[in-house]
């Protein structure tokens, strides 16, 4: 880092694949200075006031140049921010307290589901509700922020990596969907919010140990306006089938030669 001398910056607002957006007032700064201070530092507040979604779901990026003003700086080479989508809201989902680290999916028999919490949130971390009113002033608010049934595909996933889907996705079982709704079809309702029950079949060993999370996804295919709203996914979950009593089982045989033996290989480091 190169400090000492004090840099005018310029910002502009470009597309991943490099492409400058033509529309560059939709980038706003914050700030009356946007210069490379004599520490060799900047800090910039920026807004990008349309989201990605109008701008055929391309991702945007931010492109730092030195001012073309002094052409004393026109040899310090340009840097591009990492790419971003610009999204209106968002799923969120809300996990209770007891949501479970490790699973046990044979305890408790096959209607044993996990419960999942999820709502669609705004910039603020506020649900967005049914707040449909005969307003005439809010008519245009509403149909862009309130009043959002949101179908949502559920997929299971592997820990780590939220694109990492698991092939066989009929392992993953949906029952009892909650919702604001009229139909049982996966969806935020107008409250903002859904509950759902989820079952995964398979336990963790058999896919190399790798804990699961489930991932809700706005579903485009209902429609493209959903493109707004971006995913979640939920905290790790290691599904086991039972738990293991085999160690208690041989810690109660006394001095059964069996159990001593068990006891002490369960011990050994």
């Amino acid at each position: 880092m190169k400090v000492g001398s004090r840099l005018p910056i310029e910002i502009t607002l470009h597309y991943q694949d490099g492409d400058k957006v033509p529309d560059q007032s939709i980038l706003e700064t914050m700030g009356p200075d946007l210069a490379i201070s004599t520490q060799g530092m900047a800090v910039v507040k920026f807004r990008i006031c349309e989201v990605s979604m109008k701008h055929e779901n391309r991702k945007f990026c931010l492109k730092f140049a030195c001012s073309t003003v002094d052409p004393m700086h026109q040899m310090v080479m340009p840097v591009v921010s990492q790419p971003m989508t610009v999204i209106l809201h968002k799923l969120k989902i809300r996990p209770t307290p007891a949501f479970p680290k490790v699973w046990y999916k044979d305890e408790g028999g096959r209607d044993k589901f996990i419960p999942l919490n999820a709502v669609l949130e705004d910039q603020n971390m506020n649900i967005v509700p049914d707040r449909c009113a005969n307003r005439l002033r809010h008519v245009l608010r509403l149909i862009s922020c309130s009043c959002r049934e949101v179908p949502i595909r559920v997929v299971l996933t592997y820990e780590g990596d939220v694109d990492s889907e698991v092939k066989n996705q009929s392992i993953l079982k949906l029952s009892n969907v909650i919702s604001n709704t009229r139909d049982s079809l996966a969806k935020i309702g107008r409250n903002g919010r859904v509950t759902l029950r989820v079952r995964i079949e398979e336990v963790s060993k058999n896919h190399q140990k790798q804990a699961f999370c489930v991932k809700i996804v706005p579903d485009t295919s209902y429609s493209p306006t959903f493109f707004d709203i971006a995913m979640d996914v939920s905290p790790p979950i290691t599904v086991k089938s039972k738990r293991n009593k085999r160690n208690l089982r041989g810690s109660g045989r006394g001095n059964d030669k069996k159990g001593i033996i068990s006891s002490a290989s369960t011990l050994a480091p």
